[in-house]
């Protein structure tokens, strides 16, 4: 068995939380989270119709955010290699630009579902679901899987946090059909 591959830039995602991780959370943090997390998938699910709302998306990053998307074979054997790498908030910022000006793609409309979330700050991990609707075809699952993230602290009261590390770790080795818009 080879040893586990770690990327220099953005270090292995994190693991999966454990029973053992959790702790009592105060209820107004709780809500700043599920904010986030649905504020996310809001912003993104309006971008299809609506591309100004990945200027919204992108806020939800801080200064120095990655942000990577991984197919779960890869990320088990500890391998890099991801559909979407991001190693600056710079490139996730140049990600937006390519969609709003430079993509060429068939209209679409998605819908994230995110459920679950476990929230250990700074640590969040949740399961997610994209079903994507492409023209006048009938809607179909994209993609299913786990965000394992990192949040900025403290978290106020006024401002919700932000993700300093996105990783979306989906659980089949091939996505069938083009990934325009993050996970």
């Amino acid at each position: 068995m080879t040893a586990p591959l770690v990327d220099p830039a953005l270090g292995a995602p994190p693991p999966p939380l454990s029973p053992s991780d959790w702790a009592p959370l105060d209820p107004a943090v709780r809500v700043a989270v599920e904010d986030l997390y649905a504020e996310y998938a809001a912003a993104l699910d309006d971008a299809c119709t609506r591309p100004e709302r990945l200027d919204d998306w992108l806020s939800l990053f801080a200064d120095d955010a990655s942000y990577l998307a991984i197919p779960r074979e890869n990320e088990e054997r500890g391998l890099p290699i991801g559909l979407i790498r991001c190693e600056s908030r710079a490139m996730i910022a140049d990600r937006v630009h390519a969609i709003r000006s430079i993509s060429t793609f068939a209209p679409r409309l998605q819908r994230r579902i995110v459920t679950g979330l476990r929230i250990r700050l700074p640590r969040v991990d949740a399961s997610f679901a994209i079903v994507e609707s492409v023209g006048d075809d009938p809607p179909s699952v994209l993609v299913t899987g786990t965000y394992r993230d990192v949040l900025t602290e403290p978290v106020d009261g006024v401002h919700l946090p932000r993700f300093a590390r996105k990783v979306a770790i989906y659980d089949a080795p091939t996505i069938p059909t083009s990934v325009i818009y993050p996970l």
